[in-house]
């Protein structure tokens, strides 16, 4: 019984790999390939699959300016002088060091100051944030107008320079 089983596995099996060599060709072949055309349309795609079927779709490209505007980003130049310099007007001391793409300054606490030496970035860090500290002085109440705080900063910047 078990000698038949094998020999009738064995038949079908061949006779699906027959089927297989014969088919697999006939079906990528390209007379069983829908001719679209108008490949070179607008927008008109063309596979390079073995298929080799083609989709089409008509859709207009926007219209595009005669000319643009071409901006170049400069890497700016952060050197521990500039960086010395930047802490020494806001009030900071310390010793300027490089850690992965930055400048820092670490003052006494609570200040920081990074300046991002690709992009130019530069961060007074308050250490540790005085959000997770609550105090009176942040309180809505407490706080300046916004044109008040516009005036301060304003001032502020202008003396530091």
């Amino acid at each position: 019984m078990n000698m038949k089983l094998i020999g009738v596995s064995a038949g079908v099996l061949a006779l699906l790999g027959v089927i297989c060599v014969v088919s697999i060709p006939v079906f990528f072949s390209d007379s069983h390939t829908p001719d679209c055309g108008q490949s070179n349309q607008i927008g008109g795609v063309k596979s390079a699959g073995a298929a080799n079927l083609t989709y089409t779709a008509s859709v207009p490209f926007p219209p595009t300016p005669a000319e643009v505007i071409l901006y170049r980003v400069l890497e700016p130049e952060i050197t521990t002088e500039l960086v010395s310099s930047m802490a020494e007007k806001i009030g900071l001391k310390g010793t300027v060091r490089e850690s992965y793409d930055q400048m820092l300054l670490s003052d006494e606490p609570p200040h920081s100051l990074e300046v991002h030496m690709k992009s130019g970035r530069v961060a007074l860090i308050d250490i540790p944030p005085r959000w997770m500290n609550p105090n009176d002085k942040d309180l809505p109440e407490s706080l300046p107008s916004d044109d008040e705080a516009i005036q301060i900063a304003t001032q502020y910047l202008e003396e530091t320079g």
